[in-house]
């Protein structure tokens, strides 16, 4: 997502300006696309690390995670089409800014079809489940050898723009810049952040913070319902505290995946949870690692996209029903009729 947000997102802003879209719309729409395919992508590190932390087959994980994040998907497709039809006046010929960005990059590039080959090679090799890292290595081999073929750039060159990111003078300073970003460098203050969420969250973890909160789950958890909308709560809370689901994902995953065979439901539905409250709330909480890199990339307020992107916050709301009610919730087929409402023995808690 965080990639999509620095280049598409960016370019589709300047897109939606163009086409006079309110900017809050259009940051809006860019986090739907953006977090629908981090959520739902094996590439993408939110999966792993869930599917990781809960033990979780992977794919099993993530068409599962569609019960909750389809839904909200399709209706948030819905309200932009409606929404949209606002800005259907036929503005799109007259637009400078739309002409700008268009005319500048076919004078700029050489805009050629072979140059969608990576798309389809990154594609292909997620078709066949190829490891994440070959993949991400294969789409950026061919992406560089294409580009050195026609767009005319050296290898040394390359190389440049892969450290220190692509740079580019136009006669248009919105394309400038539009275009003049990415690199190794660019993510150094990101990966600040993430080292200081990493710090603060360990001594949460050391002093027990969240152990004691987890006891307060067992201790109130009389059914598989409550203990899955518990164990919901604890994340979201917690991720909150940390503001990195790099942290929240490793800290609550591993500490109450356990529970949730006992009360006779699969791991996957905590792999959906997390994602739901961890990738997907992440965009909306402006101290978190994610909302802030969101915010300053897009350059608008996490509180002011938040009503245009429904998505995020409809798939939390959805993973709360589907807790509460039973609904949609994965049971361990070979546990009975009653387990999953069972409250586990007094001495397996006290084992565990």
């Amino acid at each position: 997502s965080w990639g999509t947000l620095a280049t598409v997102g960016v370019a589709c802003m300047g897109v939606g300006e163009g086409l006079g879209i309110p900017l809050e719309a259009a940051a809006g729409a860019v986090c739907v696309g953006a977090f629908f395919g981090d959520k739902i992508s094996p590439l993408s590190d939110s999966p792993v690390i869930t599917a990781t932390v809960t033990d979780t087959p992977l794919m099993e994980g993530i068409k599962h995670s569609l019960i909750s994040t389809g839904p909200a998907y399709l209706v948030s497709l819905v309200f932009f089409f409606v929404y949209g039809l606002e800005f259907s006046g036929g503005s799109t010929a007259e637009s400078a800014t739309y002409v700008e960005i268009l005319s500048t990059i076919e004078k700029s590039f050489n805009l050629n079809p072979v140059t969608l080959i990576p798309v389809f090679v990154v594609i292909g090799l997620i078709a066949w489940k190829k490891p994440t890292i070959p993949t991400f290595v294969a789409g950026i081999a061919v992406a560089a050898a294409i580009s050195m073929v026609f767009q005319d750039i050296s290898l040394k060159n390359m190389m440049n723009y892969m450290y220190s990111g692509f740079s580019i003078h136009t006669d248009s300073t919105f394309v400038d810049k539009m275009l003049n970003r990415g690199g190794f460098t660019s993510m150094l203050s990101t990966i600040g952040l993430l080292m200081t969420a990493a710090i603060f969250g360990a001594p949460l973890r050391t002093a027990g913070v969240a152990t004691v909160l987890l006891d307060y789950v067992q201790k109130f958890a009389k059914n598989s319902r409550v203990m899955a909308f518990s164990v919901m709560c604890l994340h979201t809370l917690f991720f909150m505290i940390t503001g990195a689901y790099y942290v929240s994902y490793p800290v609550i995953g591993s500490m109450t995946k356990d529970m949730f065979p006992k009360y006779g439901l699969e791991r996957k539905n905590l792999m959906r949870t997390m994602l739901d409250t961890g990738t997907g709330l992440a965009p909306l909480i402006p101290w978190s690692t994610t909302g802030s890199y969101t915010a300053s990339t897009l350059g608008v307020a996490n509180i002011a996209f938040l009503a245009f992107a429904p998505m995020l916050w409809l798939s939390i709301i959805l993973s709360a029903v589907y807790a509460l009610t039973g609904i949609g919730m994965a049971k361990i087929k070979d546990s009975g009729d009653n387990s999953a409402e069972t409250v586990p023995a007094q001495a397996e808690l006290a084992r565990e």
